[in-house]
């Protein structure tokens, strides 16, 4: 009797232990789904604030240049075609500069005012393309204007920042509508030289040749349109 007793109950007690287990796998499983369901949810709920956010700055920017746009009808700058491709200056002047001489509407961020010769120029940077901010495209934007245009800027310069390369895409200083009037690549030349033997006079030079994307653009300012805050 005592053996049978004895192994009912561990019979019973294994069939205890296995239910407990189950239960608590059950539990387990049902919480981790419902933190799994919760996760999906709130990163789909900031998914679609994301989202709502965009078409908002869109639709704010788009309401802020529609007087530009229909007073000038200009051409955006950088140019989708530019896009993950080898930009040759002929295409980038053809662009810029077409038989319409077609306004060009860009970001830049405001680098300096001058004034040459009586002239008064206003210097921007911008992208040769948004899509490869790390590539070192840039491109360099010198605009002659009138004195009314810049005087705001000339009494009150805005403050200084620190260079970041996205700020020439998540916030430049202006909307700038200009016409172009010429295109220049950069070339730099890097010379360097020594002598081989102390009596040796002639040395060994060597000069290289770099042609960076890297652009100079003149024109003409036409408009000047503040680039708004978030």
């Amino acid at each position: 009797m005592n053996f049978i007793w004895s192994e009912n109950y561990t019979l019973d007690m294994i069939r205890k232990s296995t239910y407990i287990f189950l239960f608590n796998l059950i539990i387990s499983l049902f919480l981790l789904q419902s933190c799994f369901d919760g996760y999906e949810e709130k990163e789909k709920r900031k998914e679609q604030a994301r989202q709502e956010q965009i078409k908002k700055w869109d639709k704010k920017i788009n309401e802020l240049l529609a007087p530009v746009k229909n007073r000038y009808n200009p051409k955006p700058f950088p140019s989708d075609d530019f896009k993950n491709k080898k930009v040759f200056t002929y295409n980038l002047k053809n662009y810029l500069i077409d038989k319409k001489n077609t306004p060009i509407l860009f970001k830049g961020v405001l680098d300096d005012i001058t004034k040459e010769e009586g002239q008064y120029i206003i210097h921007f940077s911008s992208l040769l393309s948004e899509y490869d901010i790390f590539d070192e495209k840039s491109v360099s934007f010198h605009l002659t204007c009138d004195y009314k245009d810049i005087e705001t800027l000339i009494a009150n310069p805005p403050k200084e920042v620190m260079p970041d390369l996205l700020k020439w895409i998540d916030d430049p200083d202006f909307f700038v509508v200009c016409q172009v009037n010429e295109v220049q690549k950069i070339i730099y030349y890097k010379m360097q030289g020594h002598a081989k033997e102390k009596e040796d006079i002639e040395g060994d030079v060597r000069i290289w040749i770099e042609t960076p994307y890297i652009y100079r653009i003149k024109g003409k300012l036409l408009e000047l349109v503040k680039f708004p805050q978030e």
